[in-house]
């Protein structure tokens, strides 16, 4: 059955409980992976410093948001070099700390590294198996790759946690296209779009999906689903 996202909330509640259950360390991970989201909740901020002390202490570590904060900037001021360097020392700082290994991940990714990508989600993974941002990820570099259908198998799994993200159903799309299974590709970006309407992108797909059936006249009316959210989409006009 498919899970709704947690809110704030129920994260921070959920964390609360890990330490009461005497599972201090899987608080501190919960916490800062909230804090990388949220680095100015100062009731969060202060239950991580609690949930440390329960685990021996952690000195500065309450340092991580404000770190992932730098990373972040690094990466979108286009400092693709100086990030990485950043993330790496995240990874090394941080080894229990998914987060950093899926941003190396993904900035591996912009660098067209994407073995090195799948590499480092598979990282995040193995210390958050529910970590949709990673596992939508390696779904990305793995279709990159032409593992299509690990690739699949991936967003299979972003849909079991989360059964509302648009992208997971058509990048899922994306990956059945080159596996040439148009009909399930047409599903899955039909059910992107009613997810998010305005998602131009999985109206162009849609259509070219439908095209690939033969269903010339549905496609064309794709296409123009497409140019309606986004009249600048040159690829829509090219079909």
């Amino acid at each position: 059955m498919n899970q709704e996202p947690l809110t704030p909330d129920e994260v921070l509640e959920t964390a609360r409980r890990l330490v009461k259950a005497k599972n201090p360390a899987a608080a501190v991970r919960l916490y800062q992976q909230f804090l990388a989201k949220f680095p100015q909740h100062k009731k969060a901020k202060k239950e991580l410093k609690l949930a440390q002390r329960a685990i021996g202490g952690a000195g500065d570590r309450i340092s991580l948001p404000a770190e992932i904060n730098k990373l972040v900037r690094l990466y979108e001021s286009n400092q693709p070099g100086p990030a990485l360097l950043q993330a790496k020392r995240l990874c090394e700082a941080y080894p229990e700390q998914p987060m950093p290994h899926n941003v190396m991940g993904v900035i591996l990714a912009q660098r067209e590294d994407h073995q090195g990508a799948v590499n480092s989600y598979r990282q995040a993974l193995a210390l958050e198996p529910e970590y949709v941002d990673a596992l939508n990820n390696l779904g990305s570099s793995l279709h990159a790759l032409g593992n299509y259908r690990e690739a699949i198998d991936c967003y299979k799994k972003v849909i079991q946690l989360n059964g509302k993200d648009a992208d997971a159903f058509f990048n899922m799309g994306n990956s059945l296209m080159e596996l040439e299974d148009f009909e399930a590709a047409a599903e899955n970006y039909q059910t992107s779009i009613d997810l998010r309407p305005m998602y131009a992108n999985a109206h162009l797909r849609l259509g070219d999906a439908l095209k690939s059936q033969g269903k010339i006249g549905p496609a064309i009316q794709s296409y123009r689903n497409a140019l309606e959210v986004d009249s600048k989409l040159v690829d829509a006009y090219s079909r």
